[in-house]
Protein backbone atom coordinates (compact mmCIF):
# COMPACT_ATOMS: atom_id res chain seq x y z
CA UNK A 1 0.00 0.00 0.00
CA UNK A 2 2.86 2.12 1.17
CA UNK A 3 4.06 1.59 -2.31
CA UNK A 4 1.41 1.67 -4.33
CA UNK A 5 0.83 5.35 -2.69
CA UNK A 6 4.47 6.98 -3.36
CA UNK A 7 4.18 5.97 -6.99
CA UNK A 8 0.10 7.50 -7.32
CA UNK A 9 1.94 10.35 -5.43
CA UNK A 10 5.06 11.06 -7.77
CA UNK A 11 2.26 10.67 -10.88
CA UNK A 12 -0.50 12.72 -9.23
CA UNK A 13 1.10 15.87 -7.66
CA UNK A 14 2.92 17.07 -10.68
CA UNK A 15 -0.37 16.55 -12.61
CA UNK A 16 -1.92 18.63 -10.14
CA UNK A 17 1.50 21.58 -10.21
CA UNK A 18 0.73 21.20 -14.06
CA UNK A 19 -3.26 21.68 -13.94
CA UNK A 20 -2.26 24.64 -11.79
CA UNK A 21 0.42 25.77 -14.12
CA UNK A 22 -2.44 25.82 -16.91
CA UNK A 23 -5.36 27.93 -14.94
CA UNK A 24 -2.21 30.66 -14.40
CA UNK A 25 -1.67 30.46 -18.13
CA UNK A 26 -5.22 30.73 -19.18
CA UNK A 27 -5.61 34.09 -16.51
CA UNK A 28 -2.82 35.52 -17.96
CA UNK A 29 0.59 34.76 -16.71
CA UNK A 30 3.13 33.92 -18.78
CA UNK A 31 5.82 33.93 -16.18
CA UNK A 32 4.95 30.89 -14.53
CA UNK A 33 7.45 27.27 -14.64
CA UNK A 34 6.56 24.07 -13.50
CA UNK A 35 9.93 23.44 -11.72
CA UNK A 36 10.02 19.63 -11.63
CA UNK A 37 13.17 17.62 -13.19
CA UNK A 38 12.30 13.87 -14.38
CA UNK A 39 13.58 11.54 -17.01
CA UNK A 40 10.35 9.99 -17.24
CA UNK A 41 7.17 10.68 -19.50
CA UNK A 42 6.14 13.01 -16.39
CA UNK A 43 9.58 15.29 -16.80
CA UNK A 44 8.87 14.76 -21.03
CA UNK A 45 4.98 16.46 -20.43
CA UNK A 46 6.39 19.31 -18.00
CA UNK A 47 9.11 20.16 -20.56
CA UNK A 48 6.98 20.38 -23.50
CA UNK A 49 4.35 22.69 -21.04
CA UNK A 50 7.25 25.00 -20.02
CA UNK A 51 8.40 25.31 -23.54
CA UNK A 52 4.71 26.08 -25.04
CA UNK A 53 4.69 29.22 -22.14
CA UNK A 54 7.93 30.25 -23.37
CA UNK A 55 6.77 30.35 -27.02
CA UNK A 56 3.44 31.90 -26.07
CA UNK A 57 5.38 34.54 -24.14
CA UNK A 58 7.61 35.36 -27.17
CA UNK A 59 4.51 35.43 -29.55
CA UNK A 60 2.71 37.70 -27.23
CA UNK A 61 5.59 40.22 -26.77
CA UNK A 62 6.51 40.05 -30.54
CA UNK A 63 2.64 40.89 -31.23
CA UNK A 64 2.51 43.83 -28.59
CA UNK A 65 5.24 45.37 -30.34
CA UNK A 66 3.89 44.97 -33.78
CA UNK A 67 0.60 46.48 -32.40
CA UNK A 68 2.51 49.57 -30.77
CA UNK A 69 4.78 50.33 -34.43
CA UNK A 70 1.36 49.68 -35.92
CA UNK A 71 -0.35 52.02 -33.22
CA UNK A 72 2.98 54.83 -33.40
CA UNK A 73 2.43 54.41 -37.62
CA UNK A 74 -1.36 55.07 -37.71
CA UNK A 75 -0.92 57.87 -34.98
CA UNK A 76 1.81 59.94 -36.37
CA UNK A 77 -0.30 59.58 -40.36
CA UNK A 78 -2.27 62.60 -41.74
CA UNK A 79 -5.18 60.29 -42.74
CA UNK A 80 -7.93 59.61 -40.21
CA UNK A 81 -8.14 55.93 -39.72
CA UNK A 82 -11.27 53.98 -37.86
CA UNK A 83 -11.37 50.24 -37.37
CA UNK A 84 -14.88 48.46 -36.87
CA UNK A 85 -15.04 45.02 -35.42
CA UNK A 86 -17.51 42.98 -36.81
CA UNK A 87 -20.08 43.61 -34.36
CA UNK A 88 -19.84 47.31 -35.44
CA UNK A 89 -17.84 48.57 -32.60
CA UNK A 90 -15.03 51.15 -33.07
CA UNK A 91 -12.05 49.59 -32.20
CA UNK A 92 -9.25 51.95 -33.15
CA UNK A 93 -9.32 55.82 -34.32
CA UNK A 94 -6.31 57.57 -34.56
CA UNK A 95 -5.57 61.14 -33.82
CA UNK A 96 -5.71 62.58 -37.97
CA UNK A 97 -9.62 61.04 -37.60
CA UNK A 98 -10.11 62.77 -34.50
CA UNK A 99 -8.34 66.29 -35.74
CA UNK A 100 -10.68 66.25 -38.94
CA UNK A 101 -13.67 65.35 -37.27
CA UNK A 102 -13.41 67.43 -34.31
CA UNK A 103 -13.74 64.95 -31.45
CA UNK A 104 -11.65 63.24 -29.02
CA UNK A 105 -10.91 59.87 -29.03
CA UNK A 106 -12.98 58.45 -25.79
CA UNK A 107 -16.07 59.51 -27.48
CA UNK A 108 -16.23 56.92 -29.76
CA UNK A 109 -13.62 54.57 -28.86
CA UNK A 110 -15.38 50.66 -28.06
CA UNK A 111 -18.39 52.27 -29.14
CA UNK A 112 -21.17 51.31 -31.68
CA UNK A 113 -20.27 53.30 -35.06
CA UNK A 114 -23.65 54.95 -34.84
CA UNK A 115 -22.19 57.10 -31.95
CA UNK A 116 -19.78 58.49 -34.40
CA UNK A 117 -22.19 59.26 -36.73
CA UNK A 118 -24.17 61.10 -34.60
CA UNK A 119 -21.60 63.19 -34.19
CA UNK A 120 -21.11 64.21 -38.16
CA UNK A 121 -23.41 65.93 -39.76
CA UNK A 122 -23.65 64.48 -43.43
CA UNK A 123 -26.48 63.03 -45.47
CA UNK A 124 -23.79 61.81 -47.80
CA UNK A 125 -22.27 59.11 -45.30
CA UNK A 126 -25.55 58.48 -43.85
CA UNK A 127 -26.41 57.44 -47.27
CA UNK A 128 -23.05 55.88 -48.06
CA UNK A 129 -23.25 53.82 -44.53
CA UNK A 130 -26.99 52.63 -45.02
CA UNK A 131 -25.86 51.16 -48.75
CA UNK A 132 -23.24 48.90 -47.44
CA UNK A 133 -24.83 47.92 -43.56
CA UNK A 134 -25.29 44.44 -43.07
CA UNK A 135 -24.37 43.30 -47.21
CA UNK A 136 -21.27 42.18 -48.97
CA UNK A 137 -19.75 45.57 -50.76
CA UNK A 138 -16.61 46.37 -53.07
CA UNK A 139 -14.19 48.42 -51.74
CA UNK A 140 -15.81 52.16 -52.11
CA UNK A 141 -13.92 55.51 -52.90
CA UNK A 142 -16.10 58.39 -52.73
CA UNK A 143 -15.86 62.11 -51.56
CA UNK A 144 -18.60 63.43 -49.54
CA UNK A 145 -19.73 66.89 -47.74
CA UNK A 146 -20.12 66.75 -44.11
CA UNK A 147 -20.73 69.73 -41.87
CA UNK A 148 -17.91 69.64 -38.70
CA UNK A 149 -18.60 72.42 -35.93
CA UNK A 150 -19.92 75.11 -38.26
CA UNK A 151 -17.78 74.63 -41.27
CA UNK A 152 -18.50 73.06 -44.64
CA UNK A 153 -15.92 70.42 -45.22
CA UNK A 154 -15.36 68.02 -48.15
CA UNK A 155 -13.91 64.39 -47.51
CA UNK A 156 -12.66 61.54 -49.34
CA UNK A 157 -13.65 58.43 -48.11
CA UNK A 158 -11.87 55.08 -48.70
CA UNK A 159 -14.00 52.11 -47.10
CA UNK A 160 -13.16 48.46 -47.30
CA UNK A 161 -13.82 44.97 -45.22
CA UNK A 162 -10.96 43.53 -43.67
CA UNK A 163 -10.24 39.19 -43.97
CA UNK A 164 -7.89 36.94 -42.19
CA UNK A 165 -6.22 34.43 -44.02
CA UNK A 166 -8.93 32.05 -44.39
CA UNK A 167 -10.57 34.84 -46.15
CA UNK A 168 -13.26 35.51 -43.26
CA UNK A 169 -15.02 38.71 -42.03
CA UNK A 170 -12.89 40.33 -39.55
CA UNK A 171 -14.30 44.27 -39.45
CA UNK A 172 -13.94 46.98 -41.45
CA UNK A 173 -11.11 49.62 -42.49
CA UNK A 174 -12.27 53.80 -42.97
CA UNK A 175 -9.38 55.68 -44.30
CA UNK A 176 -10.55 59.52 -45.00
CA UNK A 177 -8.85 63.00 -45.89
CA UNK A 178 -9.97 66.45 -45.47
CA UNK A 179 -9.78 67.50 -49.26
CA UNK A 180 -11.55 70.78 -48.45
CA UNK A 181 -8.28 72.94 -49.20
CA UNK A 182 -7.67 71.09 -52.19
CA UNK A 183 -10.97 71.51 -53.71
CA UNK A 184 -10.99 75.41 -52.86
CA UNK A 185 -7.63 75.63 -54.56
CA UNK A 186 -8.83 73.59 -57.41
CA UNK A 187 -11.73 76.39 -57.63
CA UNK A 188 -10.00 79.04 -57.24
CA UNK A 189 -7.39 78.10 -60.48
CA UNK A 190 -10.33 77.54 -62.13
CA UNK A 191 -11.86 80.68 -61.95
CA UNK A 192 -8.29 82.36 -62.57
CA UNK A 193 -8.06 80.52 -65.74
CA UNK A 194 -11.42 81.48 -66.65
CA UNK A 195 -10.69 85.46 -65.64
CA UNK A 196 -7.25 85.41 -67.37
CA UNK A 197 -9.28 84.19 -71.00
CA UNK A 198 -11.80 86.62 -70.44
CA UNK A 199 -9.53 89.31 -70.21
CA UNK A 200 -7.08 88.11 -72.60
Amino acid sequence: LWIALRISRGITDPIQRLAFATQQVAAGDLDIAVDIEREDEIGLLVNSFNDMVRKLKASKESLESAYLYIKNILNNINSGVIMLDVSGEISMINGAACSILNLDSGEVIHKNYRELLSKINSREIRGLVEGIEGREFKPIKKQVRTFIGDRVSILYIFITSLRDSQKKYIGLLVVFDDVTDIIEAKKALTWQDAARKIAH
